[in-house]
């Protein structure tokens, strides 16, 4: 009976020592083939011959006019929401796949 309950104990170790090194492996992958996650962009804006993108959540009339319709928690929404869909994209994926 311990004889079992030892090989089980080695399988589970072997088992989820496989499923790490799967999550590291994709993880690393996603990290090299992934760009930045930028989401919408409204525009550009070029300093020194280099362009910028413009994020909704960097324009000051987004930023009102969501506080004019919505008050400081549509503000706290929107960011908390904007972060937590970057999470899904890009880079930042990555480690959210190690970290999980």
């Amino acid at each position: 009976m311990n004889q079992k309950i030892a090989h089980l104990r080695e399988s589970l170790i072997l088992i989820g020592a496989i499923i790490m090194a799967v999550g590291l492996g994709s993880a690393i992958w996603i990290y090299q083939s992934a760009g930045d996650y930028s989401g919408s962009i409204l525009g550009y804006e070029i300093i020194d011959g280099t362009a910028y993108p413009i994020a909704p959540e960097d324009s000051k009339v987004y930023r009102r006019d969501l506080e004019h319709f919505g008050g400081k928690a549509a503000i706290v929404v929107d960011d908390f929401s904007r972060w937590f869909i970057g999470l899904w994209h890009g880079k930042t994926l990555a480690f959210t796949v190690v970290f999980h």
